[in-house]
């Protein structure tokens, strides 16, 4: 394929790791629910040989902020529910603490997306599939 007198490169997924460092990824493909394919590539830790597979478990780490704030989003683009309201209003089982900087200013769907909530939490333990898992208030 050609865009105007260059011709454009075509990667392999072996090529965009090493080109991006890293050493290896697991891909699937999902439809209706369910996965139909899935490989590994490389390996689970630089300098290893341990190859990964399409079992391998990788940590999903900050991936999934990614995806919540696009759930969130398309949740406010429906009317669903509005990036400048009080959190609270929409936590059932468990709300922000109250103290003197949620008297000045609530926690909002927006600032909690764009990380000016005032949340300290930095990080979570991986669990294994079928491992027990804390709730959210033990984490």
């Amino acid at each position: 394929m050609k865009r105007g007198a260059e011709p454009i490169k075509s990667w392999s997924i072996e090529d965009r790791l090493v080109a991006h460092e890293v050493p290896g990824v697991a891909v699937g493909i999902i439809e209706n629910g369910e996965v139909v394919w899935a490989k590994g590539y490389g390996t689970s830790l630089k300098g290893s040989g341990i190859k990964v597979d399409a079992d391998t478990v990788f940590s999903v780490g900050s991936v999934s902020k990614m995806i919540n704030a696009a759930l969130i989003l398309r949740l406010a683009a429906e009317k669903k529910v509005d990036l400048d309201t009080d959190v609270n209003t929409y936590l059932k089982s468990w709300k922000v603490p109250e103290n003197h900087f949620t008297k000045v200013k609530k926690v909002t769907l927006r600032s909690i997306l764009s990380h000016t909530a005032g949340f300290n939490q930095h990080g979570f333990d991986d669990y294994l599939p079928g491992e027990a898992l804390p709730n959210a208030l033990d984490t």
